[in-house]
């Protein structure tokens, strides 16, 4: 199945993929969190909210660094993009992700700081 001309769909996935692997011990890691948030007993539930939010953001930023990653450099085959255009969407993607990231540690600070009070 084509995607555009000169990239199929099993290229994208290969490229997900490989990210991916990079990105595994972290995916697990968040996934752990998750997991321990919600099966936590006696926590308030303002903790658990702003901590879920917080890995939450955290998981995604990196799932949409991945996919974005791996849009980005198809799009430089089947769109021909410039070199500028190039480091443009890969700076507008690290940007976003970037703001996921640190809106998803200012949650679990707030989470750690509720909990502590």
């Amino acid at each position: 199945m084509e995607m555009g001309t000169g990239m199929d769909l099993g290229t994208f996935f290969v490229l997900v993929g490989g990210q991916l692997v990079a990105y595994l011990p972290t995916l697990i890691g968040l996934i752990v969190a998750l997991i321990l948030l919600v099966t936590r007993k006696g926590l308030h539930s303002t903790v658990r909210a702003l901590g879920l939010w917080g890995f939450g953001l955290l998981l995604a930023a990196g799932l949409t660094s991945v996919l974005g990653t791996a849009l980005i450099q198809v799009s430089m085959s089947t769109m021909a993009l410039t070199p500028d255009h190039t480091m443009l969407a890969f700076g507008a993607l690290g940007l976003v992700t970037g703001l996921m990231q640190a809106t998803g540690l200012v949650l679990l600070a707030l989470a750690i700081v509720r909990r502590a009070g």
